[in-house]
């Protein structure tokens, strides 16, 4: 397993779009009932570049972005963003490194925002591109996280973590930052980095994600609705993130990382075996994932889930895994 320490500087912050901001391509139907998930065999994997001349090998898939009928995936490795058929079996890439307009260092968040493809990247820039490449807007936000995130809206305002009792967020509209979406102020942090925590687009609003204490909050909803992983699966978490962080030169949260699910958010967990990730949607379900493959999936740094797919980024490369309904058993 790729160390905690360095999976945690990789921790999703995946982007948001405001109410009706993102424009995505049909989905395939997801399992339906209120059985568990249960990952099958490899459908597809993608362990090398592109297939076109200008394309790099996938070094470090760090988010991906379903749209305009392709998987996009941020190569944290290089200054690139892939944009590959939804089976993987091709595609093509754009970006040149470097910190000028258009340019881009260490890509490392993304969101389908209507026809642009909006990307975070560790110079701390945000860059509206449309689908040739082509740099069309940009802004600074040098975001004060280990957890580089964005959220960016259809009228470009840009929601952000920030690390306040308070809040989970602000937000910047034409230049002023307000606070957005409170955070419970009892909770004591627990990672020594402080406040770790994520925000995920759906058409209801951004969804916050508190990765340190395992909740899920839907801040869209009148007053904000939180939901938890039900006790002995939190009780799981809190005793397996206490272990990682009492190894040397390691941390952990329940949460390793999150992505966007069709109807909500996908949660990853630091566990090797059982219950390795859940999807939470809208009315407050809870989905456990658990493995059922002969290849115990790698350790996540990029994760999405569309319909029954579900889109998995590693240091292995990007693979495909198909969710399956089956019966919850004790």
């Amino acid at each position: 397993m790729t160390t905690i320490r360095a999976a945690a500087l990789l921790l999703g912050l995946v982007a948001v779009g405001a109410c009706g901001g993102t424009d995505d391509p049909e989905l395939p139907d997801a399992p339906t009932s209120d059985e568990a998930l249960v990952i099958g065999e490899i459908l597809h994997a993608r362990l090398a570049g592109i297939d076109d001349t200008e394309g790099l090998w996938i070094q470090n898939p760090t988010s991906f972005a379903l749209w305009r009928d392709s998987i996009a995936v941020a190569d944290g490795g290089a200054a690139r963003i892939h944009l590959l058929s939804p089976d993987l079996s091709g595609g093509r890439s754009f970006g040149a490194t470097g910190e000028g307009p258009g340019e881009l260092l260490r890509p490392a968040r993304l969101q389908a925002v209507d026809d642009t493809l909006v990307v975070y990247d560790r110079a701390g820039r945000v860059t509206w591109f449309t689908a040739s490449g082509t740099a069309v807007h940009q802004q600074s936000l040098m975001i004060g996280s280990m957890n580089p995130g964005f959220v960016a809206g259809p009228n470009r305002e840009v929601w952000y973590p920030v690390r306040e009792p308070e809040w989970y967020a602000r937000v910047v509209r034409d230049g002023v930052a307000t606070p957005a979406i409170p955070r419970d102020s009892t909770l004591v942090h627990s990672g020594p980095l402080g406040v770790a925590n994520a925000l995920v687009p759906h058409a209801s609003g951004p969804i916050a994600v508190d990765m340190e204490n395992a909740r899920v909050i839907f801040s869209n909803r009148g007053e904000p609705a939180t939901v938890s992983p039900p006790p002995e699966v939190y009780a799981r978490l809190r005793a397996r993130a206490d272990e990682l962080t009492s190894l040397p030169e390691r941390w952990a949260n329940p949460f390793v990382q999150v992505g966007r699910a069709s109807d909500g958010v996908v949660v990853w967990f630091p566990f090797q075996s059982g219950e390795v990730g859940a999807i939470v949607t809208v009315d407050g379900g809870w989905r456990p994932i658990r493995t059922g493959t002969t290849e115990v999936p790698a350790y996540a740094e990029a994760i999405l889930v569309v319909g029954d797919r579900l889109y998995l980024g590693s240091s292995d490369g990007v693979r495909i895994y198909r969710l399956e309904a089956s019966p919850v058993t004790p």
